[in-house]
């Protein structure tokens, strides 16, 4: 009898410390949920919130991908010397007003386009400059005046068949005569309208420039002159770029550590590989171009 007993109080016992052990078990679970869950929350309401010194459209979240996509544009474009320039356009039309777009990416790309010039300013060829500038300075200025009157679609569709005859015609011989004033001048119009015009200028640097770093700093000098126009235009219209400057100061640093990197990338290419490559590319953006037209967007 006495050994009945004490199996059942060491069965009994043995089922508290079973409770107990479960007890603490789910609320070890029940606290480790709840810190899970506030530490999501507290993620998420940091990503979603909009500090003081962020535009009132753009979180600390869309912040990070501005700033990340910067960098990674800046690579591509010392890469290729094209690409960049469209995809932050892109990005930045997902999540800026319409009035702010165009201004905003003109500082960035000229951040961009600065960077590398300084990182490539030792194949830079400066003759012509002068003349890209004047008819840079040209075209910003008439486009500034005209600006919404020229419909999407028939500017795209231009912009698209000039790309499509430099690359695979021959150059008109009336630009090949006026040259960079000419690129400066068209291309300075355009800019003030569709923002990323580098397959532009490409084209007309293409077929004079065959060392590939050369390019890459010509295109970007070119690109940083007539950006520079762009801005002082829009400036005098009365944009106001205060509210952006902290997240744009950001997002340039990152341009300048993008360039860096795509400098790395274009130094392991050969020149042939790099114009080949560069064809290839300017056909690609010149027939969506030439779609964006057709459909009238």
């Amino acid at each position: 009898m006495t050994n009945f007993v004490e199996n059942s109080m060491s069965v009994f016992a043995a089922h508290d410390k079973v409770v107990i052990a479960e007890d603490k078990g789910a609320e070890l679970s029940f606290n480790a949920a709840q810190k899970s869950e506030t530490f999501q929350d507290v993620f998420w309401e940091v990503v979603s919130s909009t500090p003081s010194y962020l535009p009132d459209e753009i979180t600390l979240g869309l912040a990070a991908v501005l700033i990340i996509s910067s960098i990674l544009a800046s690579a591509i474009s010392a890469t290729t010397s094209l690409g960049g320039g469209a995809m932050m356009l892109a990005i930045l039309a997902l999540i800026l007003p319409q009035a702010a777009l165009i201004p905003i990416h003109g500082v960035l790309q000229l951040g961009s386009n600065f960077s590398r010039v300084i990182f490539f300013r030792k194949f830079l060829m400066r003759a012509g400059f002068l003349m890209f500038a004047f008819g840079s300075l040209g075209g910003a200025a008439i486009g500034g005046l005209a600006v919404v009157k020229i419909p999407p679609g028939l500017m795209f569709a231009t912009l698209a068949i000039f790309i499509l005859w430099s690359v695979w015609g021959s150059m008109p011989d009336l630009l090949r005569k006026a040259g960079l004033l000419s690129g400066g001048f068209a291309s300075g119009i355009l800019t003030m309208f569709v923002g990323a015009t580098g397959p532009f200028v490409a084209a007309f640097l293409r077929t004079g420039i065959t060392d590939r770093r050369s390019f890459i700093a010509v295109h970007s000098a070119c690109m940083t002159i007539q950006h520079t126009f762009k801005l002082a235009i829009f400036g005098v219209l009365g944009f106001n770029f205060a509210p952006y400057l902290p997240l744009v100061s950001v997002m340039i640093v990152g341009s300048f550590l993008g360039s860096y990197l795509g400098r790395h990338i274009l130094m392991g290419m050969s020149d042939v590989g790099f114009h080949k490559f560069l064809r290839i590319l300017l056909t690609i953006v010149a027939v969506r171009l030439l779609w964006l037209g057709i459909v009238g967007r």
